[in-house]
């Protein structure tokens, strides 16, 4: 379950979502507004409650898609909290080009190491069409930090 640590609520399956809401609890004092789901022990998000019938106790749970999943243990105590200290795996991986210029190589240096075995197909970097993608950890191993 840790691994849902850091994602976006919209980005899991509609499965995982009623899974987790069914074991969810949120603030016994929230009747309107903000609120935090615990969805499990160690994972929670935040969202809100809207009344739809005051009258007959009827309320609304809902959470954003761009809520993130975090750990209430971490110390965090808000979805801005999670959000700023969540790496996202998309932007552990860039287009050859891009790592060249974060890097200060060029891309043909880049395919060049590509070509002599210096990253590994698949792990460290891959085609997409015309496109290749390279992970940040990789360019970091051959050529260190930025």
């Amino acid at each position: 379950m840790n691994k849902l640590i850091g994602i976006r609520w919209g980005d899991l399956k509609e499965e995982t979502k009623e899974f987790l809401l069914e074991n969810s609890t949120i603030w016994d004092d929230v009747k309107d507004g903000e609120c935090i789901y615990d969805l499990t022990e160690n994972l929670s998000v935040i969202g809100r409650v809207n009344c739809i019938n005051k009258y007959e106790g009827d309320y609304e749970f809902i959470i954003d898609d761009n809520a993130i999943i975090y750990n209430p243990k971490d110390g965090k105590n808000s979805e801005s909290d999670a959000r700023d200290n969540v790496i996202f795996e998309i932007d552990e991986v860039m287009t050859v080009n891009e790592a060249a210029e974060l890097w200060g190589k060029s891309e043909g240096a880049i395919r060049a190491a590509i070509k002599a075995e210096k990253f590994i197909p698949g792990i460290d970097y891959r085609k997409a069409g015309r496109i290749t993608l390279i992970t940040r950890e990789a360019m970091k191993r051959v050529y260190g930090k930025i």
